[in-house]
């Protein structure tokens, strides 16, 4: 769909970029997606 992300090496390039420009960035990690979870509906262990 149009919200999936994109691969791993588009999003690497991506960052390499705008942080050649400068510019700070942060890609986030998404957990959960393999059993289909929403925000907090994971527990974190400690």
């Amino acid at each position: 769909s149009q919200w999936d992300a994109s691969p791993r090496p588009v999003q690497d390039e991506f960052v390499r970029r705008v942080n050649e420009q400068g510019v700070p960035c942060t890609v986030r990690d998404t957990k959960g997606q393999e059993i289909a979870a929403a925000c907090g509906q994971l527990a974190a262990e400690v």
